[in-house]
């Protein structure tokens, strides 16, 4: 699912990500998807909770997105 949305948003298409309160899950899932990009993981997650605070609301679900960071 992570490189169908890469390419998506590689082609200039959106993508939607949203869970049940659209803070924890579904920013866990947009972090990992920035880093994925190519986003520094740091700056990415300061550029997400500029637009949603509450994005990425435990320290697994932080540790599950920055893992990004370091898969071959």
């Amino acid at each position: 699912v992570s490189a169908m949305a890469r390419a998506a948003l590689k082609g200039g298409g959106r993508v939607i990500v949203h869970c049940k309160g659209g803070c924890g899950r579904s920013g866990m899932a947009a972090l990992r998807l920035m880093i994925e990009a190519g986003e520094a993981p740091d700056a990415a997650l300061k550029r997400l909770r500029s637009v949603r605070p509450c994005a990425v609301e435990t320290a697994d679900q932080l540790n599950w997105a920055m893992a990004a960071s370091s898969a071959p």
